[in-house]
């Protein structure tokens, strides 16, 4: 399953294919790998938990590791604990060294968007791999792991396309130093509802709120300031002050 793909033909392939893909990409890497070389990121949200499904079903001892960043959702941490329980998770849960708020006050709150800002491409924001991606590596290393698998797909943005088409289904990152696995890389959030649905699997509470699940206070996605408004006034307010931001209005919803 490595090399380019053609991600808007992977995207229109039936979910009955997919799923097909994603169950073989998945076993192959536990028979590439040893199981206690391999673990699965997993960050609460809807696709990640789908992932984690199709994955418990070929090793159901999976290491399972969740991010916990310090500026999670509740409904994110009550539901880590709750599917812990539910499903006996081999579970690792990390942290980072450096607060969010203490990134923001060093680096700035992130963009909203990681590939292009006007003329300038932003890259990863250094909260983002200070609260996310440097306690990972830092796992991985210590633990000697060789494969992660996680629950990206190229539904997300065009940068994820482009990504997709170039890496394909699995891919050796430098960064990380392991192969990066995607087994459900061609699934619409549509598809995903669908399976979570069919399926009958537990879902974070914060799906009532939001669209998506990850750091409350990011500022690093278009429509952040209508979520952030809308969920949590005060802390919208606060982001503001400290953006510097003179009238103190909520955006439209």
């Amino acid at each position: 399953m490595k090399g380019k793909l053609i991600i808007k033909d992977e995207i229109a392939k039936p979910i009955e294919q997919k799923l097909e893909i994603a169950r073989g990409v998945i076993e192959q890497h536990f028979q590439e790998f040893q199981p206690e070389e391999c673990f699965v990121a997993w960050s609460g949200g809807k696709d990640s938990t789908l992932m984690l499904y199709l994955i418990r079903q070929v090793y159901p001892q999976v290491l399972v590791v969740f991010n916990d960043t310090g500026v999670e959702h509740p409904e994110t941490l009550d539901f880590v604990d709750e599917l812990s329980r539910l499903w006996g998770l081999n579970l690792t849960i990390l942290h980072p060294a450096m607060s969010f708020w203490q990134c923001v006050e060093r680096y700035g709150f992130p963009p909203p968007s990681r590939f292009k800002t006007g003329d300038k491409k932003t890259g990863t924001p250094r909260c983002c791999f200070h609260l996310k991606e440097k306690p990972v590596i830092q796992f991985i290393k210590e633990m000697q792991m060789k494969a992660s698998f996680i629950g990206v797909t190229a539904w997300e943005s065009w940068g994820r396309r482009i990504t997709a088409g170039k890496l394909g289904y699995c891919h050796f990152s430098k960064v990380y130093g392991l192969c990066r696995v995607k087994p459900i890389l061609c699934f619409r959030p549509d598809e995903i509802w669908f399976l979570t649905k069919e399926w009958q699997l537990p879902v974070n509470a914060i799906y009532q709120k939001a669209e998506r699940c990850g750091c409350m206070p990011c500022t690093g996605h278009i429509g952040w300031e209508k979520q952030i408004a809308r969920i949590n006034p005060k802390l919208y307010m606060l982001i503001q002050k400290k953006m510097g931001t003179s009238e103190f209005q909520l955006p439209l919803r």
